[in-house]
């Protein structure tokens, strides 16, 4: 008897009990996620994409592992890039780490490394940003040329540590070519931001 907006309501309402850590939904959801690792037939398909950003969200060692495995056995690219996502999304330093060597595994498809990256770096900016610099000559071998100089900026504004601002520059000073610089002055590089909308 539900109206067309109902199920997405629903879904919302979820999803935002998952996210403040509601006891129950997150032990209802859990439930459904040990059925659907049995029989992926038995998550019902309104459900599927909630039940997983919720057991992702809270996800223990065990649970990432479980989800990995999902990704790495993933049938089509929609489910592959599904799981990786829910990988990224945790938030927890451990296992955001461990994620960024997910993206490094030769096992990982190419297409979907700087997704994965993004997805760690909203919730740990500083944590990719240092990765990034520390592998950058690894990352530029496969982020297509036109987006590079994309990826730091939402960085550097979902970061709330003043210490990024510093990162920020020394990078934009030493990788950000000298056409997309324009000086105020003689010594002063500012960055043109319409060049990174």
């Amino acid at each position: 008897t539900d109206d067309a907006n109902m199920p997405q309501l629903r879904g919302q309402i979820l999803r935002t009990l998952g996210s403040l850590e509601d006891k129950e939904i997150i032990d209802q959801a859990n439930v459904y996620f040990d059925a659907f690792l049995k029989d992926n037939k038995a998550l019902p398909a309104e459900l599927r994409s909630i039940v997983l950003a919720i057991v992702a969200q809270q996800a223990d060692e065990k649970r990432w592992q479980q989800i990995y495995e999902l990704a790495q056995n993933a049938k089509s690219v929609v489910e592959q890039q599904q799981y990786y996502a829910l990988l990224a999304s945790r938030k927890n330093e451990t296992l955001a780490k461990k994620t960024l060597l997910v993206a490094m595994d030769p096992k990982t498809p190419e297409t979907l490394r700087s997704a994965i990256l993004g997805g760690v770096a909203f919730n740990y900016p500083m944590i990719v940003f240092d990765f990034w610099m520390d592998h950058y000559d690894w990352l530029m071998s496969f982020i297509e040329p036109n987006v590079r100089f994309r990826f730091i900026p939402p960085m550097v504004s979902w970061s709330h540590a003043l210490a990024m601002l510093g990162k920020h520059d020394a990078y934009a000073k030493k990788y950000v070519p000298v056409s997309w610089i324009q000086l105020d002055d003689k010594t002063t590089p500012t960055i043109q931001t319409n060049q990174h909308d």
